[in-house]
């Protein structure tokens, strides 16, 4: 097998690439999917209190979470008392009822979550 050329290797580090610092990554992820029914923080602050819960001991690495109905500032909110949970949200901004709205919890000790990045398709 040939070595790695100059170019191969990254061009503004003096590092070696196969060298990995900080959280280490695993091939596989678990993945899990969940109807909430409704997830905005006034009625429903106990659910994710199990959502964490399952995430960790389900040892999780990505929780897909349908029917949401949480804002970006419940985002926040949930963020702040959830430490170990890093939500990607997508609320239907056009729905007067809150309805629709999926997400996407990652549990930020088995995932590099500052790596990762968020992109609405279609919202809501």
């Amino acid at each position: 097998m040939a070595s790695p050329t100059a170019n191969s290797l990254p061009s503004n580090t003096g590092q070696d690439p196969t060298q990995n610092k900080g959280k280490k990554s695993r091939a596989a992820l678990r993945v899990a999917s969940l109807n909430m029914n409704g997830g905005n923080l006034t009625s429903s602050f106990h659910k994710w209190a199990n959502i964490q819960s399952i995430v960790r001991t389900s040892s999780l690495s990505i929780l897909a979470l349908q029917e949401t109905h949480i804002s970006e500032q419940d985002q926040l909110v949930i963020e702040s008392h959830f430490q170990k949970l890093k939500l990607f949200v997508n609320p239907d901004g056009d729905s007067s009822s809150n309805r629709n709205g999926v997400a996407f919890v990652v549990n930020i000790d088995k995932v590099r979550w500052d790596e990762a990045s968020h992109t609405v398709i279609e919202p809501g």
